[in-house]
């Protein structure tokens, strides 16, 4: 019989400010991958998919963030094993200050589209286009 496949959920979001054509969400660098994705991360014991969600956008960006709705799933394989990211849409409560740190070293709020554009996963890219079609 075959090992049953181990699925890793975590948690992030779409981080947004403004509205309509001004609207923006927060897209991070990540310095040990030299990459650009959307904050995420995994959860922690005892936490819902949502605290962990809410947790990892604040940690990330230094902001915090409400939630308005769940978005279509990020679904890629890491070692093989497959990986789904949850993400919820967020609207900004407060925008706080960002530090760099190990995990995070910068942090840029972009147009979706924009944002398509920069960010380094097509899986994250396709979160994004399917969030915020045209």
């Amino acid at each position: 019989m075959p090992e049953p496949t181990i699925v890793d959920i975590t948690a992030g979001g779409l981080l947004e400010r403004g509205a309509g054509k001004s609207l923006q969400i927060a897209v991070v660098h990540r310095g040990r991958y030299d990459d650009w994705t959307l904050p995420k991360g995994h959860l922690e014991n005892g936490e819902t998919i949502e605290q962990a969600a809410i947790r990892e956008v604040l940690e990330e960006t230094g902001c915090r963030g409400e939630i308005v709705e769940i978005v279509q799933p990020g679904a890629y394989l890491v070692s093989d094993q497959p990986k789904i990211v949850v993400f919820y849409r967020m609207r900004l409560v407060h925008e706080g200050q960002f530090k760099p740190d190990d995990e995070v070293s910068g942090i840029e709020w972009m147009t979706p589209s924009e944002a398509c554009s920069k960010l380094t996963y097509a899986s994250d890219q396709r979160v994004v286009a399917e969030a915020y079609p045209d």
